[in-house]
């Protein structure tokens, strides 16, 4: 499911995640999921215990709604302790 959102294929994320099996992936684990690093490259915050989204997004500049279109969120009340968040 995550190699299908990034357009990508599942080899490739093990591939560039040096993971030898690619049916297990560790909860909270940060995944690459393209061979190119530059400044612009995605930023993540790892949710914890008391956080919200609109201190989240406060924090980091950006506004609620941004984070639930770039996280895909479905409900912009419900994140857990351990979520990975893409701020930017």
């Amino acid at each position: 499911a995550i190699a299908a959102k990034y357009g990508t294929s599942y080899q490739n994320l093990a591939s560039l995640n040096g993971i030898g099996s690619p049916y297990i992936i560790i909860p909270g684990e940060k995944l690459k999921v393209s061979g190119s690093v530059s400044s612009s490259s995605a930023s993540y915050y790892k949710v914890v215990s008391g956080d919200t989204l609109s201190a989240i997004a406060s924090k980091y500049g950006t506004s609620v709604s941004k984070l639930v279109s770039l996280n895909g969120l479905k409900n912009a009340n419900y994140i857990y302790v351990g979520e990975n968040l893409k701020i930017k």
